[in-house]
């Protein structure tokens, strides 16, 4: 019987609003000048992207922000930034979601059926809006 309420929860946390939000990534680029000065618009070729902007100043980073609704991955993200031999360094992330234990440590769920990212930091079970930086470990650490 706990275990069915639970999974209300759970299913009536994923309803309300859990998604990406934005997302700040610095990375090293790759020697391709075009490949840098691509990303925004390969970035927005993902659904649930409304905006990627590089910004300027002395690390180069790229800022993201997400459709309501979305259902991206902070792994496809990331995909696509090192598919041309960019390095990802760190992303700031601001996410909301389901925080769910396993085990001794924590994921963020980010939709239905999504296995999440692994937090360090301080979470609570259930819906949860999460803020922290996402190294080259993939793990989120919440600020």
């Amino acid at each position: 019987m706990l275990r069915a309420s639970g999974a209300v929860l759970i299913l009536a946390a994923f309803s309300a609003h859990a998604e990406l939000l934005r997302m700040t990534v610095e990375f090293v680029p790759s020697e391709c000048v075009a490949c840098t000065e691509s990303l925004p618009e390969r970035l927005r070729r993902i659904r649930g992207v409304v905006r990627a902007e590089l910004t300027g100043g002395g690390k180069p980073v790229v800022k993201i922000e997400f459709a309501a609704g979305n259902r991206v991955r902070p792994g496809r993200v990331r995909e696509t930034i090192e598919q041309d031999g960019t390095k990802w360094v760190k992303a700031g992330v601001e996410a909301s979601g389901v925080c769910v234990q396993e085990g001794e440590g924590w994921r963020l769920r980010l939709f239905e059926g999504d296995t999440g990212v692994q937090l360090k930091g301080r979470a609570e079970a259930g819906a949860c809006s999460v803020r922290g930086v996402i190294g080259g470990d993939g793990v989120l650490v919440v600020e």
